[in-house]
């Protein structure tokens, strides 16, 4: 077989080659004769496969630089730089942002930074991001914007964050009225490669995956939906009047957003949705800009397990297990009975989930997936969770 850069493409050659082809050449030579040994427990042998592994190094080296010649074959740094040469960066790892309501004592100031966690994790924490202050002469409660402590995917699902790490006089509470924003992960190189492609296509405007692309780029964007209207009549399925254009886009500040769309749109095409935002454009003008937001849909569960009642950790650990697949759930994007089955294989105790449900109401439920609209975000919850045990 022939390796190296050949008609078809590159060819690596392997370890298992080098060596073969080392002790041929060695048994070749006068100076050491067709009775060399090279076996693996031989000197020369061991000799071989330390400076063979070498060789192998290498060749791997250079095979990954004539991949990372193209998106699909490139990865790691190689992607990352593949992808700067058009502009395309690779998203860091994003924190996670949460509100959390604090019971503080008469005239008690709780200042920026102090840290609270999930109960049961001490090192799922979130910290405040400004003081927040009890000014009245009894205790209270006062909400205050906070962020994970650590960039990444950090679950903390609503009344989940009730320890406090950095005890502060006079803060007595803590809690998560809703779910928090989870963060995310550094970007992985298959979106990496997506992403590329669609800022590419949205060095123009107009086009769905144009729109997309500039709206997708907005600082804490999640997810987008473009829907587009080209003909001049009204389409009643889509309420969409003609030469128009919604967006339902998760997550992002209101004005970024209705930025990225005015920008991204076409003069003359319309923008629809829900809400309503004045921008300044380039001349000075107000321009006013639509879109949608997704509203959370309850979704139901009723799941039924068979466990080890010497080991389960119990119904409200896997209920928060089940109720977890959603806490970073996008618009229009399903709840998969794999993914229930998948929580309650990870709980302790589980194991066989015989039976998965789902629906939107607690009377209807069925053994298949859980579709979504565009405009909406399915949102398991504890509460809203069944589960049925048989012994193993």
């Amino acid at each position: 077989m022939a390796y190296g850069l050949l008609s078809t493409g590159f060819v690596e050659k392997p370890l298992s080659v080098i060596l073969e082809e080392v002790g041929d050449a060695q048994r070749a030579s006068p100076a050491l004769g067709s009775d060399w040994d090279t076996s693996a427990e031989s000197p020369g042998g061991q000799i071989n496969a330390a400076f063979g592994a070498q060789l192998a190094s290498a060749w791997e080296a250079i095979g990954l630089v004539y991949r990372s010649r193209v998106p699909g074959g490139a990865s790691f740094a190689g992607l990352d730089a593949l992808c700067g040469i058009t502009g395309t960066e690779r998203e860091p790892a994003r924190k996670g942002t949460v509100t959390l309501t604090v019971l503080l004592g008469a005239g008690v100031t709780l200042p920026a930074g102090s840290i609270a966690h999930v109960t049961g994790q001490p090192g799922n924490r979130w910290v405040t991001l400004a003081s927040a202050t009890n000014s009245g002469g009894s205790p209270a409660n006062v909400d205050v914007d906070a962020e994970a402590e650590v960039a990444g995917f950090y679950v903390a699902n609503a009344g989940t964050i009730t320890g406090i790490a950095t005890p502060v006089t006079g803060w007595s509470a803590v809690t998560n009225i809703a779910d928090a924003d989870t963060g995310s992960a550094a970007e992985q190189d298959p979106a990496l490669r997506v992403r590329r492609d669609d800022e590419l296509v949205s060095g123009g405007t107009s086009p769905p995956d144009a729109i997309r692309a500039r709206v997708r780029d907005v600082t804490g964007v999640s997810s987008v939906v473009v829907e587009l209207n080209t003909s001049d009549a009204y389409d009643a399925i889509r309420d969409l009047a003609g030469h128009s254009v919604r967006c339902v886009v998760q997550g992002g500040t209101d004005g970024a957003v209705a930025a990225a769309i005015w920008n991204a749109c076409a003069a003359g095409i319309e923008t629809q949705g829900s809400t309503s935002v004045i921008i300044t454009d380039d001349g000075g003008f107000p321009r006013t800009v639509r879109f949608s937001r997704p509203s959370n849909v309850n979704a139901y569960a009723t799941v039924r397990v068979i466990y080890d009642a010497a080991t389960y950790a119990g119904d409200a650990a896997l209920k928060a297990a089940i109720a977890a697949i959603t806490s970073g759930q996008l618009a229009s994007a399903p709840i998969r009975l794999s993914a229930l089955i998948t929580a309650a294989l990870a709980v302790a105790g589980v194991t066989d989930p015989t039976s998965v449900l789902l629906g939107r109401s607690a009377g209807a439920q069925y053994a298949s997936n859980l579709s979504a609209g565009p405009f909406e975000v399915l949102k398991l919850d504890a509460a809203r969770i069944t589960i049925t045990r048989v012994y193993a």
